[in-house]
């Protein structure tokens, strides 16, 4: 009598939390485009859009969208058991600027809460040499990186949005475009960041 009370409660509980499990995922916001994070496997894409959208939310950032009127680039950095960080730079009638949102959390485990956040306007000069800087590594042009995966590193996660939406992304990388384009995000903070992996 007592074991099937018991297995009674267990299974209300599990189906209790299964539901708001489902709730919860339902209700997530989705920052990027279906099959824009890994085109050949839907599972992949969809926990990576969860995972980076998880991260966004908690910096109070929005998806990126195509707009005539508002040039902006992100990069979203994921160390895996450092402080999430955005760099999102913006062009539009209010002027150049960049904002710098960095949390308390790890990108490869819980986003936290925002630790801090600075916004620095851009001269026109400086925002047409980053998009320029862009431009040249390939924002809009380069083939989808060569997926590598590992345990522990960083998901490096550049988007951009004009006319048109475009986002790469890359773990750890040490070298080539996706790295160049996140330094160049990092390089207009004033920050310092260690360890850079």
């Amino acid at each position: 009598m007592n074991t099937v009370i018991a297995s009674t409660v267990v299974g209300v509980c599990i189906a209790i939390g299964a539901a708001a499990l489902v709730g919860l995922t339902a209700a997530e916001a989705q920052h990027f485009p279906a099959h824009s994070l890994d085109a050949s496997d839907a599972r992949s894409d969809e926990f990576r859009n969860r995972w980076y959208s998880r991260h966004l939310d908690a910096m109070g950032e929005v998806a990126l969208v195509p707009s005539a009127e508002t040039r902006t680039y992100r990069f979203l950095w994921l160390r895996t058991f450092h402080e999430p960080i955005a760099v999102r730079v913006v062009r539009d009638a209010s002027g150049d600027r960049v904002i710098v949102t960095q949390l308390d959390g790890a990108g490869g485990y819980a986003p936290g809460k925002l630790s801090r956040r600075t916004e620095i306007a851009l001269t026109p000069a400086q925002a047409d040499a980053f998009e320029q800087g862009l431009e040249a590594d390939g924002l809009w042009t380069m083939p989808v990186p060569r997926e590598q995966v590992g345990k522990d590193g960083s998901e490096w996660v550049v988007e951009g949005a004009s006319t048109r939406y475009r986002v790469v992304r890359q773990w750890s990388p040490e070298d080539g475009p996706v790295r160049a384009m996140g330094e160049r995000f990092l390089a207009l903070t004033g920050w310092t960041f260690e360890p850079k992996y």
